[in-house]
């Protein structure tokens, strides 16, 4: 990309103006490379913390079986290396993978949360703080709402 800039043929701005675009993408991918670094140090970040969890809770947990299948989990940190790279030749492209991995992000992963929630959820109905009788025998007779 440095290759294509050109050096201008004039000393004032009308001169410059030709070379905008190939200027501001360049400048682009500069603003690109910390952002997409930024995104790949957090996924590598999830990556090891998903690591960790899954040593402390044993291979075969129920939490482990949910990783298994993590398929953002594992491209997260692919993309942002490809953003990183294509920064340099094509920013629009770049700019297009870093912000799909924003948005894939969004999207929340229900497994997880029927693995570790929902049992926690089961059991506090029953018996937990939060019930409706501990409600009672805190306050009385009347539930605090």
């Amino acid at each position: 990309m440095v290759l294509e800039l050109e050096v201008p043929h004039g000393s004032d701005m009308a001169a410059l103006k030709p070379l905008l675009p190939v200027f501001l993408s360049y400048v682009l991918s500069f603003i690109l490379l910390p952002y997409g670094a930024v995104l790949l140090v957090a996924a590598l970040a999830y990556y090891l913390l998903q690591s960790l969890i899954i040593a402390h809770q044993g291979q075969h947990s129920q939490l482990a079986a949910t990783f298994r299948h993590d398929l953002k989990g594992k491209l997260s940190p692919v993309f942002p290396a490809l953003g990183i790279a294509l920064s340099f030749f094509r920013a629009w492209l770049a700019r297009c993978i870093c912000v799909f991995v924003a948005l894939m992000w969004l999207v929340p992963d229900r497994r997880r949360e029927r693995v570790v929630v929902e049992p926690e959820r089961s059991k506090g109905k029953r018996s937990g703080p939060h019930s409706h009788r501990a409600m009672r025998s805190d306050c009385g007779s009347r539930p605090i709402l």
